[in-house]
Order: structure tokens, then sequence, then C-alpha cells
């Protein structure tokens, strides 16, 4: 009888961890963190070094469910965080912004799966055009371009956001 009751004992026990282990997948947690915060609502917040630092937003996040980079719109602005004087500057210096947020959570321009770029209405949108590709280089990708009555910073005259894959290590371009 005590055999019996250790082997009922240890399936019981079996079945609870694999009843617990579907729970936790069902409900998108770590196994055996139950009750804790769910795996798909942790973000990791970028900010390298080389942009200007706002309290008020991160310059990308990294989503872990399929690691993919949301990089935050980057205006024409250097580290110091002062705007470059026109279109052409700002255009590049925005690119180049994107560009450093890439490489800081280990993409680049070749794994971006959207580009949207926003410019102030009356600029010259072939030479933000030339001015973007000098600093991105023949990297393809869905591009959006909307034009804009003004943007939240005075003086700004381009933003542009982009949504990026972040590989695994190791992996190759895709």
């Amino acid at each position: 009888m005590a055999d019996l009751v250790l082997h009922v004992h240890r399936e019981l026990i079996h079945h609870l961890s694999e009843v617990c282990l579907l729970r936790d997948l069902y409900l998108h947690t770590e196994p055996g963190t139950f009750g804790k915060r769910p795996m798909t609502a942790r973000t990791t917040h970028l900010d390298p070094d080389g942009l200007h630092r706002n309290p008020a937003f991160t310059q990308g996040v990294i989503t872990p469910a399929a690691r993919m980079l949301h990089v935050g719109g980057q205006l024409g602005s250097g580290s110091d965080g002062e705007l470059l004087d026109g279109i052409e500057a700002q255009t590049a210096q925005a690119m180049r912004n994107v560009l450093t947020v890439l490489a800081a959570a280990g993409t680049g321009p070749e794994h971006v799966a959207k580009l949207t770029i926003y410019l102030v209405q009356g600029v010259d949108a072939h030479e933000a055009y030339a001015a973007s590709r000098s600093a991105w280089g023949d990297h393809r990708t869905a591009v959006t371009v909307v034009s804009t009555a003004g943007h939240a910073r005075p003086g700004a005259l381009v933003e542009v956001d982009s949504v990026a894959v972040v590989p695994e290590q190791g992996a190759g371009p895709s």
C-alpha cells in the first residue's frame, strides 16, 4: 500500500508541474513565475551614448516577443541636442541618429522593416531624400513620407522613426 501511495504522489507531482508549465505558457510568463509580469510585457529601452538623452522619451525600444526594435522619432540634432541648420543637414543627422540606435541594439539598416519620415510642409523633399540616402545608403526598406504642419520641437524640419528586427547573435543578414 505504501508503494502505491508513493507512486500516486509522484504522479500527482509530475502532473502538477506539467499543469503549472502549461499555465505559465498560457499566461505568457516565464516558467515558475506565476503572478509576475508576462514575458510579452517586458521591453528594453535603449538610450545609446552619443545621442541626446531626454527624460520624456527613449531613443529605441526592443520588444522581446519578436526581437523587434522600435526607434523613436529622431530629429536632426547632434549629441548636444542642438538642431543642425537646414533640411539637408537635419535629414542626414536624423538618419545617422537612427543608425546609431540600430547599432546599439545589435542590428543595422539591412534589418529595418519600416522607416517613417516626417517632413515639415514647404521643405524640398528632393533635398531631404538625397541627404537621407547619403547617410542611409542603398538599404531598401518600406518607407512612408508624411508632410506635417510642424514638429513638437520648434525648428525641427524632419523626424525619422523606424522598426527593425534584432537578429539572433551569429545570424547573418536576412
